[in-house]
């Protein structure tokens, strides 16, 4: 019980009550940015065709994430969401309104 309360209080700040999940940016710079651009213009075709609004990539966070997460699913041998909520409400921490 005790690690249980340590681990919450290192993830939530005291003063906001935000999660803090600390991520390496460098890990961004893992992307293939050109695979990753031209999937980009593949889903925001099918976005507009209906309806709804392009996305844009953001080559910082969301970036690292994905590959901190992706080397974790490697390194447990499954593809899972394991700690989506963490990565969600660091994103929406730095202004993402929606993420999933």
């Amino acid at each position: 019980m005790k690690c249980v309360l340590s681990l919450i209080k290192k993830l939530f700040n005291k003063d906001t009550n935000k999660v803090e999940y600390h991520i390496d940016l460098n890990l961004s710079k893992e992307t293939n940015w050109k695979m990753a651009e031209e999937i980009l213009v593949l889903i925001n075709d099918y976005r507009l065709s209906v309806g709804l609004q392009s996305i844009k990539i953001d080559k910082n966070y969301p970036s690292a994430y994905a590959v901190e997460h992706t080397k974790y699913m490697i390194s447990v041998g499954r593809i899972n969401h394991d700690n989506f909520g963490k990565r969600s409400e660091a994103l929406k921490s730095r202004g993402a309104v929606r993420v999933g």
